[in-house]
């Protein structure tokens, strides 16, 4: 880049690896008539990286000059104003500091008109929301515009025509690649199979493996193999993935912040739900509401890549972000909520497979009836229904027996002590086989296990 041209772009990162798919696509959508780019991804997953990255090997198609801003979006230092940042815009495109003008709408104005005839890139970092950008597009034909959100911006796609490209976790090969640079080949290649487990267990966020690499960077007689055994203690894992000002519990504790307190409230609730999937109905009983706000509350979250909805209407966590919002603890209430709306739904379904047999899920004396129960107008229904929830159910047998509320399920159907009946008929090969059943624990309490800090 010739000496005077403006480049406020970051360095680039190092040990980059992998994402060449997404890198195929920011290039995609950088292309064509002064486009807007808009990578989203959850915290931690490298979308910075990825677009600093990018913007280095793609120096040449840029003579004008790169700028970049941290938006600060959900940092905890503020966020810049639109006018702090063009402050820091109009000078490197040589416009002196006493000819800034003073308003927010003069000094945008003046910004993309100066933009207007140069080819330039501008990065947009760690955005808010669509109001927080759309002041600081160039607008010029040949510029190109990278905006990074947690968030997924709809506003910036409808009315600016921004093209998405989502970032996920990496790949175990592309995660041990990353290890790998951080402590060397040789070291990752002693212990192939600890290095895999290390990325599982990260599950597969860059940020986390980060300071997992850094920690093992810092005992470089330490086997891969200890780092993961430690790790595999849940109650641990958080603690153990924060180092100094790199925290995977800081990075999802900033995402929330910028959320409404049902949205929140509810994502607090999730951590006590037993399985890893669920729907409106299971959310809406855990936070103690109606499904519709449920679901609502769910995409918000989805937005922000808190929750990803991996079927229409049934919704998942990554699992580091499942250990966070487990150790917000919500007491034991949520728990039993959500296995007496299992009970529930459960008695419809049966009803709906076999109008007129005899119900084969005794109540509890305290179940208390979710607000709204799912209908299942056939017997298809019932049973896709359940063929979906197995899992989830086996984990919640497992959860109602590890927190003294067994009670709620010594059912024939479910609890595999006489012979399987209600929808074990209609789909044998999709029951479950429940797990053993442990001796009762003395301990009265019902709190599921938490991670410590």
């Amino acid at each position: 880049m010739p000496a005077g041209t403006p480049d406020l772009l970051p360095r680039a990162p190092r040990g980059f690896h992998g994402r060449s798919a997404e890198l195929a696509a920011v290039s995609r959508a950088a292309a064509g008539e002064a486009p807007v780019c808009l990578v989203i991804g959850p915290a931690g997953v490298g979308k910075t990286a990825l677009v600093l990255h990018w913007a280095h090997q793609s120096r040449a198609a840029f003579p004008d000059g790169r700028l970049y801003a941290d938006l600060r979006g959900f940092g905890g230092t503020g966020e810049p104003s639109v006018m702090d940042v063009l402050r820091e815009f109009l000078p490197a495109l040589g416009v002196a500091h006493g000819r800034i003008p003073e308003s927010v709408n003069s000094a945008a104005a003046l910004f993309r008109s100066l933009a207007a005839d140069r080819r330039l890139l501008v990065v947009l970092d760690n955005a808010r929301d669509s109001e927080q950008v759309r002041p600081l597009l160039p607008g010029g034909r040949h510029c190109v515009t990278v905006v990074t959100s947690r968030h997924r911006l709809p506003g910036l796609i409808v009315t600016d025509t921004a093209r998405p490209v989502a970032v996920d976790v990496l790949g175990s090969t592309d995660a041990t690649m990353l290890l790998a640079g951080v402590l060397g080949a040789d070291r990752v290649r002693v212990e192939p199979a600890a290095a895999r487990r290390l990325a599982e267990l990260c599950g597969g966020l860059p940020l986390a493996l980060r300071v997992v690499a850094a920690r093992l960077a810092q005992r470089p007689t330490w086997p891969l193999g200890a780092m993961a055994a430690e790790l595999s203690d849940e109650r641990r894992r958080l603690s153990l993935l924060d180092l100094e000002d790199t925290s995977v519990r800081a990075a999802l504790r900033l995402t929330l912040q910028q959320l409404p307190d049902r949205v929140t409230r509810l994502f607090a609730h999730l951590g006590c739900h037993p399985g890893t999937h669920l729907d409106r109905y299971a959310a809406a009983a855990l936070a103690d509401t109606d499904p519709a706000a449920a679901e609502a509350c769910l995409e918000r979250l989805a937005a922000a890549h808190l929750v990803t909805e991996t079927a229409p209407g049934r919704w998942t966590m990554h699992d580091l972000v499942r250990l966070y919002a487990r150790s917000l603890d919500t007491g034991p209430d949520a728990l039993k909520r959500v296995l007496d709306h299992y009970l529930a739904t459960g008695l419809a379904a049966v009803a709906a497979a076999e109008p007129g047999n005899e119900e084969c899920f005794p109540l509890p004396e305290d179940f208390l009836p979710p607000a709204a129960v799912r209908e299942f107008g056939d017997r298809s229904a019932a049973v896709a229904w359940y063929t979906a929830e197995r899992d989830d159910l086996t984990s919640a047998v497992a959860a109602a027996h590890a927190a003294v509320l067994s009670t709620r399920w010594r059912t024939r159907g479910w609890s595999g002590r006489t012979t399987p009946a209600g929808l074990c008929a209609y789909a044998p090969s999709a029951w479950p086989r429940p797990p053993p059943i442990p001796p009762a624990p003395t301990r009265s309490t019902p709190p599921l296990p938490r991670p410590t800090h």
